[in-house]
């Protein structure tokens, strides 16, 4: 088992070609309710689409409404009109009608994924009870060395992802370890909890065939952004521990993303390009990622930290959110490379309502760069 380490990034992709471009806003945010659907077939084939009412669709008032439909994508109303048809070839014809210009494929590629978006049609993965057991853990002040092991060492990968990060040059030792409670001494348990979820999030919940770069680098994202929440924590009056947990996962959505793309791939057998992916990301993930946090029964807070991390006014009402908006702000900047890091962050009204300036602002971003190093995940 080796270990990979974060690249860079040239520039964000998050436009979007054709008809289907959806700024990543607060606009689209918008969050589908818990009412689960069966899957769609595998096969699409000459197959109709099941028939589903407006009224029965995601919506009402526990959830913010589709109902005009993110940029591009289909609405919640529209999806109910279409899905009456009986026949795919009138339902390809229909939605090309709505887009003209673009290919039946990527027409019908968006009514899929809209639609599996908004019945949640796709399976959210099962948090690993080790990643669990961990978070509870670190958030117990009586919690000892030894809970930590009898949570690791039944699970191999993660042992070795453990004594791995701990045996990295980032630690300078001068002698490896080679037993889990020795690796927790050198590291510490903070960044026990960090790396298990680190691993847990790349090798475990996600494994996404035929996005493996991609899927590596909406991590290494997430990794940033989670080292500058923390680093932000004490001036955002958040709690560190929060702060990098709702960092991490801030993007989840897009992972979550990531595998519908998959199945409505595989369900169409058309591979949609790298832009139209982006897309996707930018209309849906928001809702979706924090669907996956309530899934997981995380708290309230960082529910609230990924569904606000693109809205500065709402991500100011709470420390939380203040911390995860400018992570993953500094997180973008990072990966951007250019001369205007700087000015950006320093100009949004986040940063500008903390007061941050140049000084502090060098000292975040030399931080994350350096914190990030001992996360250079291991792929088990």
């Amino acid at each position: 088992m080796g270990f990979w380490i974060f690249g860079r990034r040239r520039k964000r992709k998050d436009a979007a070609a054709g008809p289907g471009r959806a700024p990543e806003s607060a606009s689209d945010e918008r969050r589908p309710a818990a009412t689960r659907r069966p899957a769609f077939p595998d096969d699409p084939g000459d197959e109709a689409t099941a028939a589903v009412p407006a009224d029965e669709l995601p919506g009402g008032a526990q959830a913010e409404s589709f109902a005009t439909g993110p940029v591009g994508w289909f609405s919640r109303d529209e999806i109910a009109d279409l899905s009456r048809l009986d026949d795919s070839r009138d339902l390809a014809r229909r939605v090309g009608m709505m887009m003209p210009g673009a290919s039946r494929e990527e027409v019908l590629f968006r009514y899929h994924l809209s639609r599996a978006v908004f019945l949640e049609e796709f399976e959210l993965p099962v948090l690993p009870q080790s990643a669990s057991r961990l978070m509870a853990l670190t958030r117990d002040p009586k919690a000892k060395i030894g809970d930590y092991v009898r949570v690791i060492e039944p699970d191999p990968s993660l042992v070795r992802a453990i004594v791995d990060v701990a045996n990295s040059s980032f630690f300078s030792a001068l002698q490896d370890v080679s037993s889990v409670d020795r690796a927790i001494v050198r590291i510490g348990l903070l960044e026990v909890e960090r790396i298990a979820l680190i691993h847990t999030l790349r090798t475990r919940l996600f494994r996404i065939a035929g996005f493996e770069a991609m899927l590596d680098a909406l991590v290494r994202h997430n990794v940033e952004a989670a080292a500058a929440a923390h680093a932000l924590a004490t001036t955002c009056r958040a709690p560190a521990a929060d702060a990098f947990l709702a960092g991490l996962f801030h993007d989840v959505g897009k992972l979550v993303v990531l595998t519908i793309v998959g199945d409505v791939q595989r369900k169409l057998s058309w591979s949609a390009p790298e832009p139209l992916v982006h897309s996707a990301f930018a209309a849906f993930h928001v809702p979706v990622g924090e669907l996956a946090c309530r899934h997981w029964k995380f708290p309230a807070e960082i529910c609230a930290a990924v569904r606000t991390h693109h809205d500065a006014a709402r991500a100011t009402e709470a420390p939380l959110g203040r911390a995860v908006y400018l992570g993953n702000l500094i997180a973008h900047e990072l990966e951007a490379e250019d001369d205007g890091t700087a000015e950006r962050v320093l100009a949004d009204p986040v940063a500008e309502g903390l007061e941050l300036d140049a000084r502090r602002l060098e000292e975040l971003l030399a931080s994350v760069r350096s914190a990030t190093e001992p996360y250079a995940l291991a792929r088990g």
